[in-house]
């Protein structure tokens, strides 16, 4: 095995031994320079696991699937409603077509008031 290989695979040993999971803060930030950077292999090596695209992507599929596996659960719950109105109204004798002198012109004002309630629940398959 030549000597690069076996250096490689040390190094990369090691970073695996020190494991870096991707946070808010392993996204790179700051301005952009122009100026070459002088690397170790180590230093490139954390860099690429630190920077690791595929492992912030693979973090966030993971919160993801967790708020689609909340938002079937939820559907399992009961669902509750409720609602209350008031009406008050006031009508002419003559809309209703009631032409008596007997009946006032005027009938009102009169109020009513509902109130409704509703559960529903989904049963699973």
């Amino acid at each position: 095995m030549p000597l690069g290989s076996v250096l490689l695979f040390l190094v990369l040993a090691q970073a695996n031994q020190t494991s870096v999971t991707p946070g808010p803060t392993s996204i790179p930030g700051g301005p952009a320079t122009n100026q070459v950077l002088r690397l170790t292999l180590r230093d490139a090596i954390e860099m690429a696991v630190r920077y690791n695209l595929g492992a912030i992507e693979s973090n966030e599929n993971v919160h993801i699937a967790r708020g689609q596996r909340l938002h079937a659960l939820s559907n399992l719950m009961p669902q509750v409603g409720a609602g209350v109105n008031e009406n008050v109204e006031q009508l002419t004798a003559a809309s209703f077509g009631i032409k008596n002198v007997l009946v006032p012109f005027v009938l009102g004002p009169f109020s009513y008031s509902t109130a409704q309630a509703t559960i529903a629940q989904t049963r699973p398959r």
